[in-house]
């Protein structure tokens, strides 16, 4: 009896961890789609996509969409998504974005949480995960990275699906490491960027992650890392009462996770933000870039950003709410 009613117990915490690790799409611009139900078996109804071996239903994102276990999610041209955990956790997705979510039960109830690992296929992600919920240990990988989050604020981006990868740190601290020397690890911290490169060796042919180079974070790459997480045209999409209520309490989580990170690794932020009345998470990211924009080093500008975005109409142009 004793031990069916611990058999319970552990059923019931074991489904509660697993629901808190299922996130929700609460904004939306543009066309996105859901790769769910993975399956080793062409089975099942919907429209059907192989990757990697794998069978997935393919589905499209809408507000109030739930991203499980196995899902890959990935954003089109235009596109942008912010995701929200139960906890508050949000990761804000970037256009042309592929990405794949996993995580795996621990069994040990005292540490309460589950390992999870996200492997961006291609595009940009910027996460806020909490060092106090179930993904502070969470990793991100890419063809030629893996990071560890120890609760931070990040940028991650991997150019297609084996060109340059870039981790930027604007709160906290992460690990970084080569995906090849995965025990040489970079200790990341706030205001760094982390990159690496492919190269090619001549004689052998083999193309080959290059070493890992630290740098401090620029105002180009801040500027990139606004204009990839900032949703501009929030499609307004008819979803159902409850859908609207929870989004709503994600969101008001959202902010009070991301608020009590701000308070411990940027006090003079928090200091000035606590003064007011903030109903958006945005807000704060943006408050968080935007600080960082003014006191970062200027080098050579990523494609995708004009000259013109280094001058002082830079702040005005990205960081207004």
């Amino acid at each position: 009896m004793i031990r069916f009613f611990i058999s319970c117990v552990f059923l019931v915490f074991s489904i509660h961890s697993f629901a808190s690790n299922v996130g929700m799409v609460v904004k939306k611009q543009g066309k996105a789609e859901l790769l769910s139900s993975p399956s080793q078996t062409f089975s099942g109804k919907g429209k059907k996509v192989l990757y990697e071996g794998t069978y997935y239903t393919l589905k499209k994102v809408r507000r109030g969409t739930k991203i499980k276990n196995g899902n890959i999610l990935r954003t089109g041209n235009g596109a942008k998504l912010k995701v929200v955990f139960k906890n508050g956790d949000q990761f804000n997705i970037g256009e042309g974005t592929a990405y794949k979510i996993n995580w795996k039960k621990n069994n040990n109830l005292q540490k309460r949480k589950s390992n999870t690992t996200v492997n961006l296929i291609y595009g940009s992600l910027r996460g806020v995960i909490s060092k106090k919920g179930p993904r502070n240990t969470l990793k991100v990988k890419s063809k030629n990275a893996v990071m560890g989050v120890r609760g931070t604020d990040f940028s991650f981006s991997q150019r297609g699906t084996s060109g340059k990868t870039s981790i930027s740190v604007l709160r906290g601290k992460v690990d970084v490491s080569n995906i090849n020397t995965p025990k040489k690890v970079v200790n990341v911290q706030q205001g760094f960027s982390a990159e690496l490169k492919l190269i090619k060796k001549i004689k052998s042919k083999a193309i080959q992650p290059a070493s890992l180079k630290l740098v401090r974070t620029s105002k180009s790459e801040l500027l990139q890392i606004q204009k990839d997480s900032k949703i501009e045209k929030e499609q307004d999409e008819v979803v159902s009462k409850e859908i609207i209520k929870e989004i709503k309490d994600l969101q008001t989580k959202a902010v009070s996770v991301t608020m009590d990170d701000i308070k411990e690794y940027q006090p003079q932020i928090y200091q000035e933000l606590k003064k007011k009345t903030i109903t958006s998470v945005d807000t704060l990211n943006t408050k968080v870039v935007a600080t960082a924009y003014k006191k970062a080093p200027i080098r050579n500008s990523k494609k995708d950003i004009d000259e013109t975005d280094l001058e002082e109409n830079a702040y005005k142009k990205y960081f207004t709410e």
